[in-house]
């Protein structure tokens, strides 16, 4: 669960304690797995995740670099790509890039374009999620997905 722009974020706090509200709109968290680390981002604001929230990402990655990043936020890293299209992240070229230079982040999964799209840069996996209960009407994907981490 990442914070989107539509989210209410006081909602959010009650309910997952790992997003601490000081922490919001400079990074939500780490999540140790067995074969992976997911990382939650912000960027369900303004649009942009900014230099205190990508230098925390840095230093997050560059300390865990035994296991496989998967970065989650609500925003597409593009300028603009999906129904409307939407506004993407304007500093999404920039998190691309400290994604690209790190080997082990192995994927960033964002949302925000209600579009199901697969997308790489480099060895980085770019997976955009559907809507998950908006309908859009029909050719257009919604869900969720599932996913099943294994030591492969």
């Amino acid at each position: 669960m990442t914070i989107g722009n539509h989210d209410n974020r006081e909602n959010l706090w009650k309910l997952l304690p790992l997003l601490k509200k000081e922490h919001i709109g400079v990074q939500a968290g780490v999540i140790e797995m067995p074969y992976a680390n997911l990382v939650l981002l912000d960027s369900g604001r303004k649009g942009v995740l900014g230099d205190e929230q990508l230098d925390w990402l840095a230093k997050e990655l560059d300390e865990r670099t035994d296991k496989p990043a998967l970065v989650f936020g609500h925003l597409n890293p593009y300028p603009n790509r999906g129904v409307s299209p939407v506004e993407g992240m304007s500093d999404g070229s920039s998190l691309l890039k400290l994604l690209a230079e790190r080997k082990h982040a192995r994927a960033y999964f964002y949302g925000h374009t209600y579009e199901w799209q697969q997308d790489r840069l480099y060895d980085l996996h770019l997976i955009n999620q559907p809507a998950v209960s908006y309908y859009f009407g029909k050719g257009h994907a919604h869900g969720w997905v599932d996913m099943k981490l294994t030591e492969t």
